[in-house]
């Protein structure tokens, strides 16, 4: 199924990962190309009515983001995304320091963590919204109630995975199928090709994906017939950089 969308990628395609039932490209509206997007492919998510509800709402980023998933008390209200002139991850987090009474909100763009407001959970849930509110009229967009998460830097997202009360990842190998890894000294995974991968973060894992050159030079196609070819040659510029990975949050 086909679906018209603003939502756009800077990569002009994602091949994320079709377990997880999310687009496999979102296309670039900003080069002039029409954007469609592929998906959902394969429903994976149990909790959609309230993660539907959660978008509607702007208590937006991904599909384990709800505050109930996560053993702390941050939470994310918003994740937003912006490609040009440079890419950034914006996220608006609230902590329930004290119930509804006494609540704080601080943002985290790209791996810089700041406290912004103090209040009741109403109060800082307004300000959260004015502020997104802000951050989409300079050109931020938020992701749909079934998107995926953003793709950012390996830094971006252990930050953040961290901040939500992760201290461990498990790195499946041949010795060790569940091998724990401490999250702030794990490296990543090795690109081949000079290439570099690209990491997100859904609330209980990272995802890993070879990242598009900066030269790809790909283009948009405008017959969907084009689109299975389009999209192949996308897997192949990624699988050069390396295989995909999803390693879970401990």
């Amino acid at each position: 199924m086909l679906v018209a969308s603003r939502n756009r990628c800077p990569d002009f395609a994602r091949d994320d990962d079709q377990r997880l039932g999310l687009w496999m490209a979102r296309l670039d509206v900003t080069v002039g190309v029409k954007c469609m997007e592929l998906g959902p492919i394969v429903p994976s998510f149990t909790d959609m009515p309230t993660l539907a509800k959660n978008a509607r709402l702007g208590h937006l980023g991904g599909p384990c983001y709800g505050p109930t998933k996560y053993m702390n008390t941050r939470s994310i209200r918003w994740t937003l995304e912006k490609h040009k002139p440079v890419h950034e991850v914006r996220r608006l987090l609230i902590d329930s320091v004290n119930g509804p009474g006494l609540t704080t909100l601080s943002q985290l763009i790209g791996t810089a963590h700041t406290d912004i407001a103090t209040g009741t959970q109403y109060e800082v849930g307004q300000r959260a919204d004015s502020l997104a509110q802000a951050w989409l009229k300079e050109g931020f967009e938020s992701s749909s109630e079934n998107g995926p998460p953003p793709y950012e830097s390996l830094e971006g997202v252990i930050k953040i995975a961290s901040i939500l009360g992760h201290a461990q990842i498990s790195i499946p190998n041949r010795l060790n199928p569940i091998g724990p890894v401490s999250l702030t000294q794990w490296r990543g995974l090795v690109p081949k090709n000079n290439g570099s991968y690209e990491y997100a973060f859904d609330g209980f894992y990272i995802h890993a994906q070879g990242a598009l050159p900066p030269n790809h030079n790909l283009t948009c196609p405008k017959d969907v017939k084009e689109w299975p070819a389009f999209l192949a040659k996308v897997q192949a510029l990624r699988e050069a950089v390396g295989p995909p990975g999803k390693f879970l949050l401990l």
